[in-house]
Order: C-alpha cells, then sequence, then structure tokens
C-alpha cells in the first residue's frame, strides 16, 4: 500500500497538471474564481490540513488558488464534509447522493449549509490508485438563499485509509 504522503503528492501535481495545461485554462479557472467573490468575501478557501484519518473513507478535493493547489472540501463518509465558508469553517450535511460510487462517496452529491445554501459537488472517478481513485472533472456549486452562485473547478481523491 502507497504511503499516504506519496499519494497526497501524486494528486497535488495531478490536480496542478490537469487543471493549469496552458494559459487559456488559468484564465478559465481564474473567471470561474471570480464568480464565487460577493459581498462577504470569497465563498470557499481553503481549509488547511486535509486528510483521511486511519480507518475511514472519503474525499478530498483542491481548486486553484494563485496557481497552487488549495485544499477547499474534505468529507468522511458516514459524516459531515469540513469547508471554509465564507471565512467560518464550516461542518456541512450530506442530504442527497446519486450516481456511481465508491469508498463511501459518489458522482454527484448534495450539502447543505447553516446558512441555508446548497451546495453541489459533482467528480467523475478517474484512475484508481491502491485504497482509492483520482476525481477529476469536479465542479462545485454553492446557491445561497439570497440568489448567488458560485462556482469552482476541482479535482482531487476519493479512499479508504487502512
Amino acid at each position: 500500500m502507497k504511503s499516504y504522503g506519496a499519494i497526497i503528492l501524486s494528486t497535488l501535481t495531478l490536480c496542478a497538471c490537469a487543471s493549469n495545461p496552458n494559459v487559456a485554462a488559468q484564465s478559465n479557472l481564474r473567471a470561474a474564481s471570480a464568480v464565487e467573490e460577493t459581498e462577504r468575501g470569497v465563498a470557499l478557501s481553503a481549509i488547511g490540513k486535509a486528510q483521511i484519518s486511519a480507518g475511514e473513507c472519503g474525499m478530498l478535493l483542491w481548486t486553484l488558488d494563485e496557481d497552487r493547489p488549495q485544499p477547499i472540501f474534505q468529507f468522511i463518509s458516514g459524516g459531515k464534509a469540513d469547508i471554509m465558508h465564507y471565512g467560518s469553517p464550516e461542518k456541512i450535511t450530506l442530504v442527497r447522493a446519486s450516481g456511481p460510487g465508491g469508498f463511501g462517496v459518489h458522482q454527484d452529491q448534495e450539502f447543505h449549509t447553516g446558512d441555508g445554501s446548497v451546495m453541489k459537488v459533482s467528480v467523475s472517478f478517474g484512475q484508481g490508485f491502491d485504497g482509492g481513485s483520482y476525481l477529476k472533472q469536479g465542479l462545485i456549486t454553492i446557491d445561497s438563499p439570497a440568489g448567488m452562485r458560485s462556482v469552482l473547478p476541482a479535482a482531487g481523491i476519493a479512499g479508504c485509509r487502512g
């Protein structure tokens, strides 16, 4: 079994390569990131240390911030997801999941935040590795009760840690 550090390093490399193929793609990511800004600040920002603990399964997602991958979403199967929502750490509740799944996560998931926002996470399962799978073509959409929509591209991993 690969070490957890090697998996994260591989994922960050994959995120950087998959999300940064040319200048046009960089421009698209910056435009998508600009959509997330509101009067209250940035809808999602880095959560700090993101990991799946021993004995758990879940999903970690990153997006580009200043041309560097930043962890913005952590979901542990059977629990709640961790995000940094408008600058405040928040645990959000999974209310719906559909589509193909593995490692305790599904292709399409819907979460609700404390302020009534609806956060939809859509990913495609990619190449597998020992204990997990890379997630690609991810999209996080947040609809606030006030009618604002934030959209962020994402990539990451889903897996179980022994």
